[in-house]
C-alpha cells in the first residue's frame, strides 16, 4: 500500500439511465472506502443523474445512439488529460471497452491496470457488434457476474485472472413485523422489457389449475403490451401493476415467492435480494441466476419459453407437493452478496491489483 489514494476509473460507453447496471455503479460510489480509493465515474454520453450528485461523476455532452470505440477512446483520453491518470480502469459495460481502455493506456504510456466488467452474457454484446470474449482479453483482470463468463474467459486464456464476484445486494432489506404469507402470491421485480418474458409468467398463471395473484414492480417500454396480455387472459383481478418503487422489496410483504422468466441475465440482483429476505425464487435457469439458485434448495427452476413448466411448479406449491424452502436457507445462499461482504472482497481485489 501507499499513502496516496488508489485512483479507480469506471469507464462507461454511454450515459446512465435507471436500471440494474446503474444501481450497482451507484452502490460502488456509496460503499467503496473513500479513505483508500479515489473513485471516478466517466460516461461518454450525457447521463449522470442516477448518481445523485456524486462529485466525481463526469460525462461528455455529445449524444451517441451506438457505442463508437474510437469516440470512447478519444473521450477517455480527454478525461485523463484533464483529470490526471488512474491506477485502475474498470471497463464497463460492453466488452469492447476493455480494448478501448487498453488502447488509451498504451497511447498515454500509463502503468494502469484494466479490469473488464460486463453485465450480461458476452454473446449478447457480440450480437450487437459491441465485442465479446476476445475484446475482454485486452484487460489484465476480469470481474464477472457468473461462472459461465469466468469459464469462457479461462477457456480463451488459461492464464486469465478472473474474479467471479457477482453483484451486491443494493436495497435496504425491510423487516416485516407479524408478516403473514399469502400462500399464492407472486411478485415480479424488474424492467418491463421483452426479454423479461412477462408474457410467459402471465400465461403460466392462466394455465395453472391453482389461482395465484401477481404484483409487478417496475416500468419499461412494454408496459402497454403487458396491460394487453393481462386483459387478454382475463387476469385483471389477480394482477397489479405497481410501477417504479425506490425500494421494490417492500412489495414482497406477504409474498410466497419472487418469479422471473428472463431469456438471459448477467446477474439478477432482485432475485438475490428476495433470497436475502428469506423469500423463495422461481426462475428460468439464466447464468446470472444459477450463480446462487439451487433447484429444490432455495427455489425452483423452470424451462425457458415454457409456461407449462412454470404452471406445474405453481400447482405443485399450491398442492404441497413442492415445499417452500426455509427462510434461513434462502438467506444463507446469498450471504456473499451482502454489501459488507461484497465490497470487502472488491476492495481486496483492487488493492491486490494495485500492489502487483
Amino acid at each position: 500500500m501507499t499513502d496516496k489514494k488508489i485512483v479507480v476509473d469506471v469507464v462507461c460507453p454511454k450515459g446512465g439511465l435507471r436500471g440494474g447496471v446503474e444501481d450497482v455503479i451507484r452502490a460502488w460510489t456509496k460503499n467503496i472506502n473513500p479513505e483508500i480509493f479515489d473513485l471516478r465515474i466517466m460516461h461518454m454520453t450525457p447521463g449522470i443523474a442516477y448518481l445523485e450528485g456524486y462529485k466525481k461523476a463526469y460525462f461528455l455532452k455529445e449524444e451517441k445512439d451506438v457505442v463508437d470505440p474510437n469516440y470512447c477512446a478519444s473521450g477517455y483520453n480527454l478525461f485523463l488529460e484533464q483529470l490526471g491518470p488512474a491506477d485502475i480502469c474498470v471497463a464497463t459495460n460492453n466488452p469492447v471497452m476493455s480494448h478501448v481502455c487498453d488502447y488509451v493506456r498504451k497511447y498515454r504510456n500509463l502503468d494502469m491496470k484494466v479490469f473488464s466488467w460486463i453485465h450480461t452474457e458476452a454473446k449478447r454484446y457480440e450480437e450487437r457488434g459491441n465485442g465479446g470474449i476476445r475484446e475482454m482479453l485486452y484487460a489484465d483482470r476480469h470481474l464477472t457476474l457468473n461462472a459461465e463468463t469466468k469459464r469462457q474467459l479461462i477457456e480463451a486464456d488459461p492464464n486469465a485472472i478472473v474474479y467471479d464476484i457477482g453483484n451486491p445486494i443494493i436495497h435496504e432489506l425491510p423487516v416485516f413485523e407479524d408478516e403473514k404469507t399469502d400462500e399464492r402470491k407472486l411478485v415480479f421485480v424488474g424492467r418491463l422489457s421483452i426479454e423479461k418474458r412477462l408474457d410467459l409468467i402471465l400465461e403460466a398463471m392462466y394455465k395453472a389449475k391453482s389461482k395465484w395473484s401477481l404484483d409487478i414492480v417496475g416500468e419499461g417500454d412494454i408496459t402497454e403490451e403487458v396491460k394487453g396480455w393481462i386483459k387478454l387472459m382475463k387476469l385483471e383481478k389477480r394482477v397489479r401493476l405497481l410501477g417504479w418503487m425506490d425500494n421494490p422489496l417492500y412489495a414482497l410483504k406477504g409474498a410466497t415467492a419472487v418469479v422471473a422468466a428472463s431469456d438471459y441475465e448477467g446477474f439478477m440482483v432482485s432475485g438475490a435480494e428476495a433470497l436475502a429476505m428469506g423469500k423463495t425464487l422461481i426462475s428460468t435457469p439464466t447464468e446470472g441466476v444459477k450463480a446462487y439458485l439451487k433447484d429444490g434448495e432455495n427455489g425452483y427452476f423452470f424451462d425457458f419459453d415454457d409456461a407449462n413448466s412454470l404452471a406445474l411448479i405453481l400447482d405443485g406449491i399450491a398442492s404441497g407437493q413442492k415445499k417452500i424452502p426455509a427462510s434461513d436457507i434462502c438467506q444463507k445462499s446469498v450471504e456473499r452478496y451482502l454489501p459488507e461482504n461484497y465490497f470487502s472482497n472488491l476492495e481486496k481485489i483492487f488493492i491486490d491489483a494495485y500492489n502487483s
